[in-house]
């Protein structure tokens, strides 16, 4: 009997992979085209490395917006739609609600001005949103020189820098949190509230 147990057993788990196989290739193809925002998360920083950043980009976003709160240094691409906000003095998390909030894309993610980001960073968060996860989370590093932070929706390793959201899921959670790990809680929140989510085992950031 335990021996019959276990073959079904085998049997359904392969039977699931099988079916979550075709299902991220069904979603691979469908979200081909798939829109993307990046907000830069800006307060009275010179944006010219940022710009540089996001031009070496391998996947270009379709919409780059700038938060910023009383001034920036730098000449921004005429391309881009500057935002200014209130200056709150919450380390830009009310930035992050507002960009949310106002996004017209499928996902966005969030570039702070002073930090550094691979130059393909873009195209390996997008290629797992194409694969039908809401959220998208990267390894990334405090300073060049310290260690890798392993990503993680719930037991830490999450900074606004590493993640990249379904916009319509994140409205559905909302963006609840003012305190300093307000990144990483709104993370938590989506997950909690069941959206998918897959770590790219790949340091692709690098906050200051």
């Amino acid at each position: 009997m335990a021996t019959i147990t276990r073959l079904r057993l085998k049997i359904v788990s392969a039977i699931k992979k099988c079916i979550d196989f075709f299902y991220r290739k069904i979603c691979y193809f469908t979200r081909s085209h798939l829109t993307v925002t990046v907000a830069i998360i800006c307060h009275e920083q010179n944006i010219e490395g940022i710009k540089r950043i996001i031009e070496r980009q391998t996947k270009k976003p379709d919409n780059t917006v700038l938060y910023y709160s009383n001034e920036y240094f730098g000449d921004a691409p005429s391309e881009w739609k500057i935002v200014k906000c209130p200056n709150l003095n919450d380390w830009g998390h009310g930035k992050c609600k507002q960009a949310i909030e106002e996004a017209t894309s499928d996902f966005i993610c969030f570039f702070n001005a002073d930090s550094h980001y691979e130059d393909n960073y873009l195209s390996e968060m997008m290629k797992r949103a194409r694969e039908g996860f809401g959220v998208v989370l990267c390894d990334f590093r405090h300073r060049p020189d310290s260690s890798i932070i392993v990503a993680h929706p719930i037991v830490g390793g999450t900074d606004r820098g590493n993640v990249l959201v379904c916009v319509k899921e994140a409205r559905r959670v909302g963006y609840n949190h003012s305190i300093y790990e307000a990144d990483g809680l709104f993370v938590q929140d989506m997950v909690k509230g069941r959206a998918s989510w897959i770590r790219v085992k790949k340091c692709l950031y690098i906050n200051n």
